[in-house]
């Protein structure tokens, strides 16, 4: 039987993941995270510090004897965080430290849950190691990559993630009041689409790699079904939404990034909100390409989604 262990696998994304695994066959464990704390701010100075965490390095690849793949799905997804050292611990240092792990203990492949918040504003996003950082949270997803991009680590792949949603995630409930409420709107037609993905459908990303026996890509963005910012909101919502000018929606948001370089929570209403009506483009995934399938169709998903979210 092929065996899995999944770091933060008790959390909101590595329950899912290891819910998956479980689903198609495989012995997957879930693992609790190493708490790590780092004042590094470049790839060099995580990378020289590696050697300080031997413990903690050894301690883990006896965890991980005898398994065929390992899962990051540790790290703080709180894209309000300010410059914290615990933040960077945990998502830039984190990876390294598994990564070195995972091949001591000679798994087969090392896969991290990364962030699409590596490419900020890009668009369209693509599967490239070109990062434009734009918080402190973007940092530390885009070290984190970093971090394991060098050839010691050719186990090591990186699944891009955009914000995942399903009933239990704060976000999405806000999200849910949004679509059914007067404030709903989208910018231009509303045929943009936005890049947001339903839980289930990342842990059957998760498992699709895990099992995949080919050559993959350093990096695979998670595919995201296309949805557009309009659909997406009536989906969501039960209605059709508001249409602003884009010329607007663009200078709004626009203050509110410019408000954002001071305040992280201001930057993250701001980037929801330019997701909301403008949307952002991403590339074919790597991962369609080589097969994979969603499980979850996406206007169902977020169909049954929307119905969901109307008890909250």
């Amino acid at each position: 039987m092929k065996t899995a262990a999944v770091l933060g696998g008790s959390g909101f994304v590595g329950s899912a993941c290891v819910a998956a695994l479980q689903e198609a066959g495989w012995d997957a464990r879930a693992e609790p995270a190493p708490r790590l704390t780092t004042s590094a701010r470049s790839p060099l100075e995580l990378i020289s510090e590696l050697p300080r965490h031997h413990a903690t390095i050894d301690q883990l690849a006896k965890v991980f004897d005898s398994t065929d793949v390992v899962i990051n799905a540790g790290g703080m997804s709180t894209p309000m965080a300010g410059n914290s050292n615990d933040l960077f611990g945990a998502n830039s240092l984190l990876p390294g430290v598994v990564s070195v792990a995972a091949r001591q203990a000679g798994a087969r492949r090392f896969i991290h849950l990364s962030s699409i918040s590596v490419q900020g504003r890009m668009d369209p996003l693509d599967e490239t190691m070109q990062h434009r950082v734009n918080s402190p949270y973007s940092n530390s997803r885009s070290l984190g990559e970093r971090i394991i991009e060098g050839p010691d680590h050719d186990h090591a792949m990186i699944l891009r993630l955009p914000p995942v949603h399903n009933t239990t995630r704060s976000n999405t409930r806000k999200l849910g009041r949004v679509a059914r409420s007067p404030l709903s709107s989208t910018a231009g037609r509303g045929d943009r689409p936005t890049p947001l993905v339903l839980l289930e459908n990342v842990g059957a990303a998760v498992e699709f790699l895990a099992a995949y026996e080919g050559k993959a890509p350093k990096v695979v963005l998670q595919p995201t079904g296309g949805i557009t910012t309009e659909r997406l909101l009536e989906l969501l919502g039960d209605r059709k939404p508001w249409h602003i000018p884009v010329s607007l929606a663009k200078l709004v948001t626009a203050l509110l990034l410019l408000a954002g370089r001071r305040s992280a929570s201001i930057h993250t209403l701001g980037r929801r909100i330019e997701l909301m009506w403008l949307g952002q483009g991403q590339k074919p995934s790597w991962l369609t390409e080589a097969g994979f399938v969603s499980p979850v169709n996406v206007e169902q998903g977020w169909a049954t989604l929307g119905r969901a979210l109307h008890s909250y």
